[in-house]
C-alpha cells in the first residue's frame, strides 16, 4: 500500500485552495453518510497533504523525518497513546 508524491509545482497557498476544497468534498460525503465517497475524499485530504509536506522539503530544506520525530514527541507529551502506526519511505523514483 502507498500513496504517490505527485510530479507538480503547485505553492503552498494553491495547495491550501485545494485542501479547502477536498475539506469541503469530505464534509458533504461526511453529512451525505456516503461511506465510499468519505473514503475516496479522505484519502484526497491526504494527498494534497502530501503534497504540502513535499513543497515545504523542496523548498524550505526541511529533514521531514526530524520532523515527524518532533510531532510525535509533541503528541506523547500531550498524553496520546498510539493504537497503531503507519511507516512511510520516501523513495525517490515510482516502482
Amino acid at each position: 500500500m502507498h500513496l504517490m508524491i505527485l510530479d507538480k509545482e503547485e505553492t503552498l497557498p494553491e495547495e491550501l485552495l485545494k485542501l479547502q476544497e477536498e475539506f469541503k468534498e469530505v464534509r458533504q460525503a461526511i453529512l451525505n453518510k456516503d461511506k465510499e465517497n468519505t473514503t475516496e475524499e479522505i484519502l484526497d485530504i491526504m494527498q494534497v497533504c502530501i503534497g504540502m509536506l513535499d513543497t515545504q522539503v523542496k523548498n524550505k530544506d526541511i529533514d521531514l523525518e526530524e520532523e515527524v520525530k518532533k510531532h510525535n514527541k509533541k503528541l506523547v507529551n500531550r498524553g496520546w497513546i498510539f493504537k497503531k502506526r503507519i511507516f512511510f519511505q520516501v523513495y525517490n523514483e515510482y516502482h
